[in-house]
């Protein structure tokens, strides 16, 4: 699990500086969005066909909601996410990121009609503060001058 976990956080790196600090911080982010849509499709079909763990015999519901979730995942979260990597910068997008958690929280309290634990109510509250702190601490850092030319 560490080393997954360790994996993705160095993707997830290069991703968004990748998209930050090359062209591909120029390109239309739907185009961009089709496009790492379709690297993991291989990616994943793949990796799924070779383990034997890639199925396309699922329920129509089953396809109902995959194609809901696709939609929402690849046209909103991912194509929003690089908007707002090109416009605040990675750092600031990675920071305001960390608070995926509380509104998977809050969505599931309200849609799911999920309880709120004293635990997931803390995990909250540190994330919220982490965030906050983080955020002040880069706000009250004085940006360096440049020396004259």
């Amino acid at each position: 699990g560490i080393v997954l976990a360790l994996a993705s956080s160095l993707t997830y790196t290069v991703y968004m500086l990748g998209v930050e600090r090359t062209s591909l911080a120029n390109m239309y982010h739907f185009k961009l969005s089709f496009y790492f849509c379709l690297v993991s499709l291989v990616v994943s079909g793949t990796f799924g066909a070779i383990i034997g763990q890639l199925t396309f015999h699922l329920t129509p519901t089953a396809w109902a909601y995959s194609l809901l979730v696709s939609l929402f995942v690849s046209v909103g979260a991912i194509t929003l996410f690089q908007l707002g990597i090109t416009l605040i910068g990675a750092s600031t997008t990675a920071i305001l990121s960390t608070l995926e958690p509380i509104t998977s929280v809050v969505l599931g309290i309200l849609i799911l009609s999920e309880s709120l634990s004293w635990a997931k109510a803390l995990g909250c509250v540190l994330i919220f503060a982490g965030v906050l702190i983080v955020t002040v601490t880069q706000v009250r850092e004085p940006t360096k001058a440049k020396p004259p030319s």
